[in-house]
């Protein structure tokens, strides 16, 4: 793969983990209080995107000073 791919690839999982983000915490906020295990999958889908997100802009990171 070229650099141009991957910064293609880069650039979709950067706008989807995004997006998703965005959703979960708009579930969070509209979330009725009723509904605490569905509060907590989704407080921990929330985290899971920030987990991978950090992952990967660590590893692009890595990728560019090499």
């Amino acid at each position: 793969m070229n650099n141009s791919n991957n910064l293609d690839y880069f650039t979709l999982y950067i706008i989807f983990s995004i997006a998703f983000m965005l959703i979960t915490l708009l579930v969070i906020l509209i979330a009725k209080p009723s509904t605490g295990l569905g509060e907590v999958l989704v407080t921990i889908n929330l985290l899971n995107a920030l987990v991978w997100l950090a992952i990967n802009l660590v590893n692009r990171f890595k990728r560019k000073t090499r």
